[in-house]
């Protein structure tokens, strides 16, 4: 019975009885030089982000090496890529690295990064601050009074998560929960594969797993993972 095909042995064959075709495909599902190689798994429903309320109520930051000044940084192998994220943050190195080759305020590089508006929606400093910045080009002092609806602002964003959405989800699915002390094949490294392990914790935050391997270590995995 090869590898290639679960049922390829079996459907070659017509004439089959007494569920034949359910035995083997269990029977070689539970192969585990097939579970060790087997493919990623399907991607998940998105799970969108809560829109903040107020200012602040959400805070993240970055660390890379700026200046010959290197910070710590924790590689996350099995992160999620985003594209757009990923995209703002390489902007927003190189504009930094290039004031301080050039001499130039950081904070009058940041702000001019956050004040242009977004497309349909105010600028991000405008969404944190409740009003329009001052820069150093004039501008009339009632340009910088609090005048956007932060409530319309907000129906904005839960547009563009529903629009998310329908791309998003259209080849998405939802993966069978796992338990505590269930034995699992999970990711060490994205191209590498499959290794044995048990689930030891589950949670806090939704799909996570805390798990064991043969080897002993402790490896915090997303269902997308196991």
């Amino acid at each position: 019975m090869c590898h290639t095909k679960v049922l390829f042995p079996v459907k070659s064959k017509p004439g089959n009885i007494f569920n034949l075709n359910r035995d083997v495909e269990e029977y070689v599902s539970k192969c585990k030089i097939c579970q060790k190689y087997q493919r990623e798994n399907q991607k998940e429903i998105l799970i969108n982000s809560e829109i903040p309320g107020k200012p602040w109520q959400k805070v993240a930051c970055d660390f890379f090496c700026l200046k010959g000044k290197e910070h710590p940084l924790m590689i996350d192998y099995l992160s999620k890529a985003n594209g757009q994220i990923e995209r703002a943050g390489q902007t927003v190195k190189n504009s930094l690295t290039k004031a301080v080759e050039e001499g130039k305020d950081l904070y009058v590089e940041l702000l001019d990064y956050r004040i242009p508006p977004a497309k349909g929606m105010p600028s991000p400093a405008e969404l944190l601050m409740g009003r329009k910045l001052r820069t150093f080009l004039p501008s009339h002092p009632g340009q910088l009074k609090p005048t956007f609806d932060v409530e319309r602002a907000r129906e904005a964003l839960r547009k563009r998560q529903i629009i998310q959405n329908k791309y998003a989800n259209k080849h998405a699915t939802v993966l069978p929960v796992l338990h505590q002390n269930a034995k699992v094949w999970f990711k060490h490294k994205m191209k590498e594969p499959w290794k044995k392990g048990t689930i030891i914790q589950v949670g806090p935050q939704p799909r996570s797993y805390i798990i064991k391997g043969e080897d002993g270590g402790v490896f915090r995995r997303n269902r997308f993972h196991i």
